[in-house]
């Protein structure tokens, strides 16, 4: 079960070890791995898709910060 302590971020964790319920709980922005990849949880969308940011996606974008707002948009389904 994961501990949400007043939605403040834990040390990164392993998406692929947690309920479908634990990782809705997940505040968007937490470091997150998933089979060894790294990246940046954005959330759960209404069908329930789990976005994520994953570093090596977004190297070599022309801009991080842009990638990142589009993706977080896109998790809550703007």
């Amino acid at each position: 079960m994961l501990k949400v302590d007043g939605m403040k971020y834990q040390p990164t964790i392993d998406i692929w070890c947690l309920s479908d319920e634990d990782v809705s709980k997940l505040q968007p922005g937490q470091w997150v791995t998933a089979g060894g990849a790294k990246g940046v949880f954005c959330g759960v969308k209404p069908s329930g898709s789990v976005v994520c940011m994953w570093q090596e996606n977004a190297k070599g974008r022309d801009s991080y910060a842009s990638y990142r707002r589009s993706l977080m948009n896109y998790a809550k389904g703007k």
